[in-house]
């Protein structure tokens, strides 16, 4: 289900709790098996954060040529699919589609964040309510969510506080809300790509750049 697309399972759900395990927030089942790794460390994620535990980048682009030159030839190519990876491609893909590729050397985007922070907890607070309907001075009060490429309080989130009530989130919501952020706005990925070169291309005089990327898993 994509976010806020409504019927039974869309909405923004703001579940959780202040108890422990997992928060569901309007009911439905339990979505704790696939995210039962991480029960011992009591996360409150929702049922919004539970939906991506298995998603990944359309195959289309998932990195599953081979060789080891990217293919497609776009303006703008990004190196990493973490939080600025992804914001970057929302960005473009909302002013430019079809203009940029983000390059994933891991099998998904956010990836860090299934081992980092060691001690499984942000450090930054996730201040859900500030006292004010205000969307920016909401947003300025959030330390987590990114950017709408159509502007603050447009509607178009997701936003973090949807995926974990946590002052002091686990890593894992924010692992899910990464994915969930590029599958809302079609974020052009391709996993499984590490860049071992970026060179100045040679076809137009040495005008242009190019770079080189190879199948990884690692």
């Amino acid at each position: 289900a994509r976010y806020g697309g409504g019927g039974g399972g869309g909405g923004s759900n703001r579940g959780g709790g202040g108890g422990g395990g997992i928060a569901l927030d309007d009911g439905g089942s339990d979505d704790a098996a696939a995210l039962g790794e991480y029960v011992v460390f009591r996360p409150q994620l929702t049922r919004h954060a539970a939906r991506w535990s298995h998603w990944s980048p359309p195959s289309a682009a998932n990195g599953s040529s081979s060789g080891d030159v990217l293919g497609d030839v776009v303006d703008f190519c990004v190196i990493g699919g973490g939080p600025a990876g992804v914001q970057l491609g929302a960005l473009f893909e909302h002013a430019a589609p079809g203009s940029y590729r983000i390059l994933e050397a891991s099998s998904n985007v956010g990836s860090a964040f299934s081992t980092l922070p060691r001690h499984e907890r942000l450090i930054s607070i996730n201040k859900k309510f500030t006292g004010s309907d205000d969307a920016d001075f909401q947003r300025r009060h959030d330390w987590h969510s990114l950017l709408e490429p159509r502007g603050v309080g447009s509607g178009n989130g997701p936003l973090f506080y949807d995926f974990s009530s946590d002052f002091f989130p686990h890593r894992r919501a924010y692992e899910l809300y990464l994915r969930a952020f590029a599958d809302v706005h079609n974020v052009r990925v391709e996993t499984n790509r590490r860049v071992v070169r970026i060179e100045r291309s040679s076809s137009d005089g040495g005008g242009g750049s190019s770079s080189s990327s190879s199948n990884s898993s690692s």
